[in-house]
C-alpha cells in the first residue's frame, strides 16, 4: 500500500468509525432499556407465583421454603429468567463490540498520527540521490 492508499484508508476510517461508534452505543442502550423491562417482566413472574403458590407448612421455616421451591418451579419465572439471562448475553456482547470499535477508532487516530509525523519528516529531510 502506497502513502496516498494509506492516507486514503486512515481518512475513510476516520470518517465512518464514529458513525459505527454512535450507531453501536445507541444498540447498546436500548439493549439496557430492554433489560430493564426484562427485569421487571421477572419480578411480575416471581410476584404471580408467589401469590398463586399453595403454601401450607407448619412453621415459617416450611412455608418460606416451599413460597422459594413455588417461585423457582413456575415456569413463568423459568421462561422470563431465560429471556433474562440471553439479554445479559447480548448486552455483554454488545458491549465487547463498542469497546472494539472505540480501539479501532484509537488505532486509526494513532495511525494518522504516525502517518503525519512520517510526512512532516520526509518533507523536512527529503531523500538525496548521492
Amino acid at each position: 500500500m502506497n502513502d496516498k492508499e494509506l492516507n486514503q484508508r486512515i481518512i475513510e476510517d476516520l470518517l465512518v468509525i464514529p458513525n459505527e461508534l454512535r450507531e453501536a452505543e445507541i444498540i447498546q442502550a436500548k439493549s439496557r432499556q430492554s433489560l430493564d423491562e426484562q427485569k421487571g417482566i421477572v419480578s411480575d413472574a416471581e410476584f404471580d407465583a408467589e401469590l398463586n403458590a399453595v403454601i401450607d407448612g407448619k412453621n415459617a421455616e416450611e412455608r418460606k421454603r416451599q413460597l422459594k421451591q413455588a417461585i423457582a418451579e413456575s415456569s413463568a419465572v423459568q421462561l422470563a429468567q431465560t429471556e433474562l439471562f440471553a439479554q445479559e448475553a447480548e448486552l455483554i456482547e454488545l458491549e465487547a463490540n463498542t469497546v472494539a470499535i472505540s480501539r479501532r477508532f484509537r488505532a486509526a487516530i494513532a495511525l494518522a498520527e504516525l502517518q503525519s509525523a512520517r510526512m512532516n519528516l520526509l518533507a523536512k529531510y527529503p531523500k538525496s540521490d548521492n
